[in-house]
């Protein structure tokens, strides 16, 4: 059993590597917290997205960071 204190985009890409090699029922990943925020009355959990997004797959390789669905326009405002 690993388990892995994390966040960030190193974080990220940290655990985007380590669960490529170790099975995922031998890999628990604790996510900070800390930086985590109301934003216009939503609520934003920008080192736990980013792990759910690497995990899945879907983060993007151009940013590092936010779902890959997503157009960089879209946080341009």
């Amino acid at each position: 059993m690993i388990t892995v204190l994390t966040g960030g985009t190193g974080g990220a890409r940290f655990v985007d590597g380590l669960h490529r090699i170790v099975p995922s029922e031998e890999l628990t990943i604790i996510v900070n917290t800390g930086d985590d925020h109301d934003w216009w009355g939503v609520y934003v959990s920008p080192d736990v997205d980013s792990i759910t997004y690497v995990l899945s797959g879907r983060l993007s390789a151009e940013r590092g960071w936010a779902y890959a669905a997503i157009p960089s326009t879209a946080c341009s405002r």
